[in-house]
């Protein structure tokens, strides 16, 4: 057997090494080219990266935070967007946690931004990206104020507000201004789901409201739409009109015998224990209507009362109001909400007093969504 001489087994080990470190050098020289930016003049330095980035948006501003890096070489942190022609740097305290950037001024838009961390020699670490929506006056633009159905006087010196609704789920609420008796003004915010309240003290005026708006769950700042004014009359001592010679026709009654026997009249009797009900059998649906002839023309009508009934059953909910100069040609005056409570006593007010010899009240539906109308009393007043 042929036998390899020390001196050819040291050039072949020289030779295979050579490759074996060329191979290596080729490698590193990729690697290298993948990790440049972080390279410099000397080897690799690898940094702890940003992580669970959380984007706060705002009017015109953004916030955004980030659990501060574990790696003891993180000094700092950059944050680049509008592809990185513009950038943010900030300083760590090494006794917060949770590093946090406000960025101000902001254009409203889409942006996507990338964070980085720094150590003290400016080396970066690898970024991580987060997209996030800034809001400005475009969006204000685009908002609407909840609308106010109806506002009447509940008491003497109480005005009762009921809410439209609005299909927005970042409406919050509605804020309201008003001057009160004593010429104070107050404030009060309604969230949104409030249908109705109160403005106690109320002595007529002007009553300010806006609608305020949160684009995100996070956002830092709320939106407002321009405020809505209404005007309310100033309350005057209120009279109830005499029911006396007043003639009353139904879409239907319950003709049945007996208590069954619930006819529109037991509406003018000042009797809380007697109801107008439609005609169950045959059965008849909403809507179900009213209408009074008071038998001469009254002069400034304010508005109409209906009494529930005093059973906490199907009570009404929704009712309009109509007026007529002959009853036969009909002009609405509003829809109104009833209060859900047993005997309530309801104040419809009109936009403006009337005068009217006829009008009509009809009923939409009732709280226990049933087809069945019942009420104990209605009327008319004025304000003298």
């Amino acid at each position: 057997m042929k036998r390899i001489s020390l001196q050819s087994f040291t050039a072949i080990y020289v030779s295979c090494f050579g490759l074996l470190l060329l191979f290596v050098q080729s490698g590193c020289s990729k690697m290298n080219d993948t990790y440049k930016e972080f390279l410099g003049n000397g080897p690799i330095k690898y940094i702890g990266k940003p992580d669970s980035i959380i984007s706060k948006p705002g009017n015109h501003r953004i916030q955004l935070s980030w659990v501060r890096p574990t790696d003891p070489k993180v000094k700092g942190a950059v944050v680049y967007w509008n592809n990185k022609a513009d950038s943010s740097r900030v300083m760590l305290d090494a006794n917060v946690d949770t590093i946090q950037l406000l960025l101000n001024n902001m254009a409203e838009g889409e942006y996507v931004f990338q964070v980085y961390s720094s150590d003290a020699e400016g080396n970066l670490s690898l970024g991580k990206e987060v997209v996030a929506r800034i809001y400005g006056d475009s969006y204000t633009a685009t908002l609407l104020s909840r609308p106010i159905d109806t506002a009447f006087y509940y008491g003497k010196d109480t005005l009762q507000l009921y809410w439209g609704g609005m299909p927005d789920t970042s409406i919050i609420g509605t804020e309201i201004i008003y001057h009160d008796r004593d010429n104070v003004l107050q404030k009060e915010f309604i969230n949104d789901s409030t249908e109705a309240n109160f403005l106690y003290n109320f002595n007529g005026g002007a009553v300010r409201y806006r609608t305020v708006y949160v684009p995100e769950r996070k956002a830092i700042d709320t939106f407002y739409t321009a405020y809505d004014t209404l005007i309310v009359n100033k309350q005057v001592e209120r009279t109830d009109l005499s029911k006396q010679a007043w003639t009353i026709t139904a879409s239907s009654f319950d003709t049945r015998s007996g208590s069954s026997y619930r006819p529109p009249a037991n509406l003018l009797d000042n009797n809380l224990a007697s109801y107008w009900v439609n005609s169950i059998a045959p059965q008849t649906e909403y809507p179900h209507w009213v209408a009074v002839d008071m038998g001469a023309v009254k002069n400034n009508i304010a508005g109409l009362l209906t009494i529930q009934r005093r059973e906490n059953v199907n009570l009404v909910k929704t009712a309009e109001v109509y007026i007529s100069e002959d009853g036969i040609d009909w002009q609405l005056k509003g829809t109104f909400t009833l209060s859900n409570t047993i005997s309530a006593k309801d104040y419809l007010s009109l936009p403006e007093p009337v005068s009217t010899r006829y009008f009509m009240i009809k009923v939409i539906n009732d709280y226990g969504n049933s087809k069945n109308v019942c009420l104990a009393e209605i009327g008319a007043f004025r304000y003298e």
